[in-house]
């Protein structure tokens, strides 16, 4: 990841999200919403999945998706 993560609000994730730079983020609707909108061909290749485990089965309470 870059440090530009660090600074990421739901506006940019949704921008990432519909540029292609980002296959993994946390606001799931609001990106897939926008994607719609925007670019209604990343919207049809989003897909909802649970959260991502991490450490020791750690996991982000969210609604999560991937492309």
């Amino acid at each position: 990841m870059t440090d530009e993560v660090f600074s990421w609000i739901p506006t940019s994730n949704n921008q990432g999200l519909v540029a292609g730079r980002l296959s993994y983020i946390s606001n799931s609707i609001s990106a897939w919403r926008t994607a719609q909108r925007s670019t209604p061909a990343v919207a049809r290749d989003i897909e909802f999945v649970p959260a991502l485990g991490g450490r020791r089965g750690c996991v982000v309470r969210s609604g999560q998706l991937l492309i």
